[in-house]
């Protein structure tokens, strides 16, 4: 019994992998078409993050033109929506862990999907003594949460994405793997969306890069939170996690379709419904 579920968590493990190997071959850098229609505007507090490392690659020599450092904002910026997970760390002078949520192939997928698919503005440079400076930046930042929702409720796709929980459900095991392949197939598939254009929806931050004038050049002392949003700002964990409540209403929409094809007979599914009820009554 143990080798066959072993054998069924590797097959389950690598239809995952098999998915995500379809989005592997990186989108190329550039920005995708501005006048979205859609556009979800999300108010972000931008706070200080000190960057360490050497000076060559934070800064540019000073000059009676301010507007140097919109030039060197672009490069940070340039830099963010390639992709490149080496280089971002390299140009922020942050670790991968602080860009990333896990030092995994995985992750190392999801950040170029997203960051090769975001484009931003620059705004102007703000400063009251000519030492130190703010400079807002404006990140349209593909809505992958929206997307994996989209996804969930996409019955077509989900119908073969479930199956496994479902089944499980209905036989009364341990489902926690069944649904974690249901979220990571569906997760996929959003990033497999985004990555061809057919999802385009944005989220908007404006944050601040922050510099400080010294003889020669200007050093980065800060830069936005949107630079770390898969990595230390737990992005991905909050909205990846489906709860028991959310569990319910995707079973809700789920079950009909199995019972449709004769996967599970009405009963099978009444049951699962009652079940998984009163997992949320006692859970309170």
């Amino acid at each position: 019994m143990w080798c066959k579920k072993m054998r069924h968590s590797i097959v389950r493990t690598m239809n995952v992998l098999l998915v995500l190997a379809m989005i592997l071959p990186m989108v190329s850098c550039g920005s995708l078409d501005q006048s979205l229609s859609k556009i979800t505007t999300v108010s972000s507090e931008s706070t200080q993050a000190p960057v360490p490392g050497s000076s060559s690659d934070k800064s540019v020599p000073v000059s009676d033109n301010e507007s140097d450092l919109s030039e060197l904002v672009r490069s940070y910026m340039d830099t963010l929506i390639s992709g490149d997970v080496d280089a971002v760390c390299k140009k922020f002078g942050c670790q991968r862990s602080e860009i990333l949520f896990a030092s995994s192939k995985v992750d190392e997928v999801v950040f170029p999907i997203l960051y090769q698919n975001a484009t931003y503005s620059v705004g102007g440079v703000i400063t009251s003594d000519h030492s130190d400076y703010s400079v807002d930046v404006t990140l349209m930042f593909p809505d992958i949460a929206d997307c994996f929702d989209q996804v969930l409720q996409d019955t077509d796709f989900m119908v073969e994405a479930s199956k496994d929980w479902v089944l499980a459900l209905k036989a009364h095991e341990n489902v926690q793997e069944e649904k974690d392949e249901m979220v990571y197939l569906a997760f996929a598939e959003a990033l497999v969306r985004i990555k061809d254009g057919t999802y385009q929806r944005k989220t908007m931050y404006t944050e601040l890069f922050r510099f400080h004038a010294n003889p020669g050049e200007y050093i980065c002392e800060g830069y936005p939170n949107f630079v770390s949003l898969l990595g230390k700002s737990n992005y991905m964990r909050r909205f990846a996690f489906v709860d028991i409540r959310e569990e319910y209403d995707l079973l809700s929409l789920y079950t009909p379709l199995f019972v449709k094809s004769g996967t599970i007979t009405s009963e099978e599914a009444d049951t699962i419904l009652q079940e998984k009820f009163a997992e949320i009554a006692n859970f309170g």
